[in-house]
């Protein structure tokens, strides 16, 4: 999981972003400040990406979301938190689904879905993945902009280059890096 994390990502394009994922109240602060600092140093726009740790509460049928390594269960709404994340300069959600996370059984697409309703920058999906399929059925399903699969290059004789070719069979348009 991501929960806690603060580190830098260099990107190919020499952009730092920074990805966010602490207690869900406090975050528009962070982004609001580091936006400024990120327009300042590398004249750039929306480098902030908020983490976001859900469950589904299985009686309510509505996405919760956590934090502190999935311990802290946060009172705010799944929608309310994309869309003040937003508000406050994120550049893109990073959206994990704890049940998912790890156990190599597919993406809740559901729940990608559902972000995507509410975000209005792009999304990054994690927690499922086990194989290439998983992969290109959210990419085929959802508006998600790429995806996290730790497990499956982790736990598996797979790679990156193995997954871009797999996946590029399907017409999915790829970054050339």
């Amino acid at each position: 999981m991501i929960s806690s994390l603060i580190s830098f990502i260099l990107l190919d394009s020499f952009a730092l972003c920074l990805p966010l994922a602490s207690r869900p109240m406090s975050i528009p602060i962070w982004i609001l400040s580091l936006e400024s600092w990120f327009l300042i140093r590398l004249e750039s726009t929306r480098c902030g990406i908020v983490s976001i740790d859900t469950k589904l509460n299985e009686s309510t049928k509505e996405y919760q979301l956590y934090s502190n390594c999935g311990r802290q269960l946060e009172d705010i709404s799944l929608e309310q938190h994309v869309k003040e994340s937003i508000e406050k300069g994120a550049g893109e959600i990073f959206i994990n689904s704890i049940d998912r996370d790890g156990t190599m059984t597919g993406y809740d697409i559901d729940l990608i879905k559902k972000v995507f309703e509410y975000s209005s920058v792009p999304v990054i999906a994690c927690g499922g993945a086990g194989n290439f399929g998983h992969m290109k059925d959210v990419f085929l399903q959802t508006g998600v902009s790429a995806l996290a699969c730790g497990s499956l290059f982790n736990f598996g004789d797979n790679n990156p280059i193995r997954a871009k070719a797999f996946l590029s069979n399907y017409g999915l348009p790829f970054k050339v890096i």
